[in-house]
This record gives structure tokens, sequence and C-alpha cells, in this order.
């Protein structure tokens, strides 16, 4: 009898102490880093151009070629990464100042970090085409939806949820 007693009770104590251990791997730890989050509406350029900048010196912006990519009124996903649409999360080393959608050399800050999702996806869809058109350029609005972006930022997993930039201006070239 005190050979079962002895058997259950190292046991329970063998359990205890594996339930409770906290060596945990924390480098791939999922985390919502506070420079990885954009809540404002975004601005646009370009022939497709989309950023926000935070507080935080970063920046999300997704670029392409509207025809390259072939965006229409009609809503179209991506899997990314994928070379033709660059979306990406930029830190910079203070202000970011008009690094985008602007012609102005010197009111730019210095991007000292890039970082490319290693997956996610990107819905695309022009909400209101040529609103004015150019020999140049045609000026049209777009939504972009990223759903599930996970980057790694120094051995930590980051995501982007869902990131939502509704009918944003595009398709003009700054000068």
């Amino acid at each position: 009898m005190n050979s079962i007693k002895f058997i259950a009770s190292l046991l329970i104590l063998t359990l205890a102490i594996i339930s409770c251990d906290d060596s945990s791997d924390d480098n791939n730890a999922v985390v919502i880093q506070e420079e990885f989050v954009f809540d404002s509406d975004g601005n646009g350029c370009s022939s497709f151009l989309v950023y926000e900048t935070n507080d935080k010196f970063h920046s999300l912006h997704i670029s392409g070629n509207r025809d390259e990519l072939g965006i229409s009124t009609t809503p179209k996903t991506f899997a990314l990464p994928l070379n033709q649409l660059n979306v990406v999360v930029n830190q910079f080393d203070g202000e970011i100042g008009n690094y985008y959608c602007d012609d102005v050399i010197g009111d730019e800050g210095t991007i000292i970090n890039t970082y490319i999702p290693n997956s996610g996806t990107a819905e695309i869809v022009i909400t209101q085409d040529s609103i004015s058109v150019y020999e140049w350029e045609v000026i049209y609005e777009v939504s972009v939806t990223l759903k599930d972006l996970i980057f790694v930022v120094d051995d930590t997993i980051v995501t982007i949820d869902n990131k939502i930039f509704e009918n944003v201006r595009v398709g003009w070239f700054p000068g």
C-alpha cells in the first residue's frame, strides 16, 4: 500500500513540476508591437501607393502598378509576399517627414529597417475610377484590406491582424 502512495505522490509531483515549467521559448511569441499599430485613415499617390505613418517612427505602405496588378472595381485578393505588390513596414531614424508622395528633396526621414510580411493577404478594389483623367495620370480611389500579416522582427513574430484603408485617393504624381 505504501508503494502505491509513494508512486502516486511521485507521479503527482512529476506532473506538477512539468506543468509549472517556465522555460517556454519567448523567441517566437506572437505579439502586436506598439510600433506596428496603425490606426488612422492613410494617404496615397502614384500609380498605386497607400501608406500610413505612426508616432513611433514607423510606416506601413502598400504599392504597385495598377495595370500590372490588374486591380479594378472588382475586389482582388493577393497572397503575400508578392513581387508585384510591395507591402512593408519601414522604421525611420526619427521624424518621417514627407517621405511619401513628395518631390521636395531633404524633407524626409531615413529608413533604418524594412520589414516584409512572411505571409498574409491584401484585398484591393477600386472604389471610384477615373475621378480625373489626364495624359500622364488617372486619379482614382482605392480600398485596401490587409489581413493576417505576419512579420519576424528580431526573432519575434509580430502581427497586423486587420488593417483597412478606405477610399484613398491615388493615381496622382507629386510635382
